[in-house]
């Protein structure tokens, strides 16, 4: 594997955790990571052009349209941090042991869209009055979804509800400031989903769970395939505009990762548990910034690849 290889499964490591954390998106990591629009670009080129060159035999260009070595080192590694950490995230944010953790956990993942919010504004050439409106309409947007959702459901969703389910949450997962988990959370299969996911990491198959996994599977391939060719066009017309609309998303996605709705009795005094959520929304926050600044060595030539695949 080459260090660019590796590389690229390493942010898919990341994307990948991110997306099933409620409030966050796999897409914003990709965004602050400098490698968006090229994975826009490639999967949005799953067109006509490459049917017709696979039908062809035109392998290595078929390859090579799609920036296919790209896709496969980053969904590598997208699909093994949402089984390596889907556990992990289950428990904290779903497990009946969780108590107190549930409130550290949101912190941490408050201070972290905070920041990537902040970046994300960077990015915006230049703000006027139509993106500041976009932003601030697309954050009381976010912030009333946020307010709304109802939490999982306790009775499985039929896989019909499931296929659909998989592409309006992909839909989201990949574009950065509205939070694929959440609306999974919204829509009551959250929890059914991040279970198949901890019960794939325990090594426990079922017809139910492999049937499930792959009819979600099947959602987000075609709401994936569908969305991509919608967003390039926006990115590539209006970048600033689809920015700011983005930003305000994020700011009010921070809703529903406001500690103190866990609903968790107290454990220490108010003072103590209110600068305990504060320093790790603060270390959320710094562990985005320094994630952001060690991206920018590599971030130019990922730039001028997102423009040359466009």
């Amino acid at each position: 594997m080459k260090k660019t290889d590796a590389a690229h499964f390493l942010r898919g490591l990341m994307m990948g955790t991110a997306n099933i954390i409620p409030g966050a998106s796999g897409g914003t990591v990709a965004l602050i990571l400098g490698i968006y629009r090229r994975l826009i670009a490639a999967i949005s080129h799953f067109d006509r052009q490459w049917i017709g060159l696979v039908f062809g035999g035109r392998w290595h260009t078929a390859a090579q349209h799609v920036d296919l070595r790209f896709l496969i080192s980053l969904g590598f590694g997208v699909v093994s941090g949402t089984l390596i950490f889907g556990r992990l995230i289950h428990g904290l944010l779903t497990g009946y042991d969780a108590g107190e953790y549930q409130g550290g956990t949101f912190a941490v993942f408050f201070g972290f869209i905070a920041a990537s919010t902040l970046l994300v504004a960077r990015r915006v050439s230049h703000w006027n009055i139509a993106g500041c409106l976009l932003a601030i309409i697309s954050g009381v947007v976010a912030y009333a979804i946020a307010a709304s959702s109802p939490g999982a459901s306790d009775k499985p969703a039929s896989f019909i509800y499931l296929l659909c389910c998989g592409a309006v949450a992909i839909s989201a997962m990949i574009l950065p400031g509205i939070s694929g988990a959440l609306l999974l959370k919204m829509m009551g299969v959250y929890t059914q989903v991040t279970g198949y996911l901890s019960e794939f990491s325990k090594a426990r198959f079922t017809a139910d769970n492999l049937l499930g996994v792959f009819v979600f599977v099947v959602g987000c391939g075609v709401g994936l395939l569908l969305f991509t060719k919608l967003l390039r066009v926006l990115l590539s017309r209006y970048y600033d505009l689809t920015l700011s609309a983005l930003c305000g998303f994020m700011a009010g996605s921070l809703r529903s990762l406001w500690p103190w709705d866990t609903q968790q009795p107290l454990v220490t005094s108010l003072w103590q548990q209110i600068a305990l959520f504060v320093s790790l929304a603060i270390a959320g926050a710094i562990s985005i910034l320094l994630l952001e600044k060690s991206a920018i060595v590599e971030k130019d030539p990922e730039e001028s690849t997102d423009l040359a695949a466009e």
